[in-house]
């Protein structure tokens, strides 16, 4: 940019923290939400003062959804930086042009919600301000009030006696901050965006050339966007944490079912205005065979290391149907706190409308490695499924006394033509903690004849 004084925020990204914003948010709420309840003196305005703290609820879960949305697109560009088409053949340049559309989009879900929370806070600010002064006037600016509040952990009450002026200073104080760090995080993410259209528009460059070659990649390189993943990622879990800390407020607390509900009502909701980038640089044909196995995603299980899943082959069983094997590894070591594993396959809307599941089973389940048990017990895992025409989940659950296998592998048929682009999430329970990473989107061709059969070797 040309504006005098501007600096880039991507020049300097070990700076650039969004737990300010959740920190100063819940600075706000424990201020305000003991006065909904607390001294009857202020009674007279409470209308104005529910509708202020609405309006930082509002924000929270506004930037509950940038957060995720911003580091899912980060880790969406680090995963393919390091997976380059021009310098390896483990993914597609096709799969790779396809994720970076898909992660510009993502991104520009986070800009939209980081400008409404931006705009909720600026909004409440507003009234805060004139609500506050209006207060001091009244009962002058030595007025103290009566607040009760919970303790966290159990039922007993506190009770204080704080300045009105004290509290009135600090709300709007950390309105202020909530308001610059937001606005921050929306320059910021213009400025990927623009780095991301410049690079797809660029009708000058190949998607299958070398990335030492692409300028934009030379100057903003792998170890840039992994600094600004590390700042980004786990921030949603800071304003989950302002929500659970006044729950009385807040309609829901973010689980990995009803996120997904809130992020698909949050898309549908902007599909209006919010765009996929228009693609210009040339894409380079895929080649006939896909080199298999096929990287699905890492994802680390506590400290024992990594489970690693994989498209292992890709079976003919009828024109347009295909079997798919995908390949799981668990760290030989299994914490025993590890209670079960599951494997979520669903297409990507954009690039498979049109792909069907047919079937679900499960191949090596009861003679792969198990994790060792105590007393030489090892009864053999539940098994689940969930599935449908456009989802399928596989669940493997340890019984008293018995174990996961290390290795295993998931088999699904599918109904496609040509190659279908899925999405895969790899779901734990350990210690009582749910966790689950999701894939960027993996393209699996079709195996049109036996002998086009592919397995990884």
């Amino acid at each position: 940019m040309s504006i005098e004084g501007y600096h880039s925020l991507l020049s300097n990204v070990q700076d650039f923290k969004l737990k300010p914003i959740a920190t100063a948010t819940d600075t706000v709420l424990n201020e305000l939400e003991p006065l909904l309840v607390g001294d009857g003196s202020l009674e007279k305005h409470a209308d104005v003062l529910k509708q202020i703290v609405q309006m930082v609820v509002k924000a929270v879960t506004y930037n509950w959804a940038m957060c995720v949305y911003f580091s899912l697109g980060l880790h969406s560009i680090c995963d393919c930086l390091e997976r380059w088409p021009g310098d390896s053949d483990e993914v597609t340049a096709s799969v790779t042009i396809s994720t970076f559309v898909w992660l510009t989009k993502k991104l520009r879900y986070a800009k939209a919600n980081a400008m409404d929370a931006k705009e909720q806070y600026e909004a409440a600010k507003r009234d805060a301000e004139p609500l506050f002064r209006q207060y001091l006037e009244e009962f002058g600016p030595d007025k103290v009030v009566q607040l009760v509040t919970k303790q966290k952990y159990d039922d007993h009450l506190n009770f204080q006696t704080v300045p009105l002026k004290a509290i009135a200073e600090n709300v709007i104080s950390k309105l202020e901050q909530c308001i610059d760090f937001t606005g921050q995080c929306i320059r910021m993410l213009q400025e990927i965006d623009a780095i991301l259209v410049s690079f797809l528009e660029d009708e000058a460059l190949s998607a299958g050339q070398p990335l030492n070659t692409i300028p934009i990649w030379s100057k903003y390189s792998y170890e840039v966007w992994g600094v600004l993943y590390g700042s980004v990622e786990g921030s949603e879990f800071q304003f989950k944490h302002v929500m659970r800390n006044h729950s009385r407020l807040f309609g829901w607390i973010p689980d990995s079912e009803s996120g997904m509900q809130r992020l698909e009502e949050d898309e549908k909701e902007r599909e209006a205005y919010v765009f996929a980038p228009e693609v210009k640089l040339h894409i380079p044909e895929d080649p006939e065979k896909y080199p298999l196995p096929l990287d699905i995603l890492e994802s680390p299980i506590g400290n024992a290391g990594d489970a690693i899943l994989k498209v292992a082959s890709v079976e003919y069983v009828t024109d347009k149907i295909s079997r798919m094997e995908f390949s799981i590894a668990l760290p030989s070591a299994i914490p025993s706190g590890l209670d079960n594993v599951s494997l979520i396959c669903y297409p990507d809307d954009d690039d498979s409308p049109g792909v069907r599941f047919m079937a679900l089973n499960s191949s090596g389940m009861l003679d792969s490695p198990a994790s060792k048990r105590k007393f030489g017990f090892n009864r053999a895992p539940r098994l689940k499924t969930s599935f449908t025409q456009t989802r399928s989940e596989f669940k493997v659950e340890r019984r008293f006394l018995g174990s996961i296998p290390t290795q295993f592998s998931v088999l699904l048929d599918a109904e496609y033509g040509g190659s279908c682009v899925l999405r895969f999430e790899f779901c734990f329970i350990l210690d009582d903690v749910h966790c689950c990473d999701r894939s960027i989107p993996i393209r699996i061709p079709e195996a049109k004849n036996k002998q086009d059969s592919v397995r990884a070797k």
